[in-house]
This record gives C-alpha cells, sequence and structure tokens, in this order.
C-alpha cells in the first residue's frame, strides 16, 4: 500500500502534472513517451491515489465502472466480491464528465 502523509500526494500529482517533464533530458524517447501519455497517467494515478484501490483492481476498471455523477467507482475486489468506492475529492482530482475523465 502507498502511503503518503499530510498532502503529499497532492503535491506528488503536482510535480507529475508540472515539473517532471523538466527532469527529463530534452528530446529524449522518455519525453516523448512522457509527453504523449501525460494526461492518461495523471488519470491513472490520481484515481489510484484518490481512491486507494488496488493496482489490480484499477487495472480492471471500465468505463462503464465510473460513476462521474456519485464521484464513485464500482470494482471488483478478491474473491470477486463487488465494491463500491468513493473517490476522494480533497486534492481537486475529480474533473467533471464533460471532459471524460474521473
Amino acid at each position: 500500500m502507498i502511503f503518503f502523509p499530510n498532502d503529499e500526494d497532492a503535491r506528488f500529482l503536482e510535480f507529475v502534472k508540472h515539473n517532471y517533464e523538466k527532469q527529463l533530458p530534452e528530446k529524449s524517447r522518455k519525453l516523448i513517451y512522457f509527453k504523449r501519455d501525460k494526461e492518461r497517467d495523471f488519470a491513472i494515478l490520481s484515481l489510484f491515489l484518490g481512491s486507494g484501490i488496488r493496482v489490480n483492481e484499477l487495472s480492471n476498471l471500465r468505463l462503464r465502472d465510473l460513476d462521474f455523477e456519485e464521484k464513485q467507482i464500482h470494482v471488483l475486489r478478491k474473491g470477486g466480491k463487488k465494491d463500491v468506492v468513493a473517490v476522494s475529492p480533497r486534492h481537486k482530482r475529480l474533473p467533471n464528465r464533460a471532459n471524460g475523465t474521473l
């Protein structure tokens, strides 16, 4: 389990969103791929940190598992148990449905 004390998770997300690419060498493949996948990766990290679900649960999510209105996700837990998990809006990581991300 990943644990960030205080607001370190929000700081980590801000670093990824605004500063990480500055750490990468110019014209490198790392930078090219980071820029290409930045939005997707940021959404994945935000959902992972904001919900507390396991990586396996995250990787098995489908779009229909996301409830944009209630800011919840429907996950399949260990043993096949279904569960509903609220996603923390604490750090404003939950955009609205208009831009297609939770």
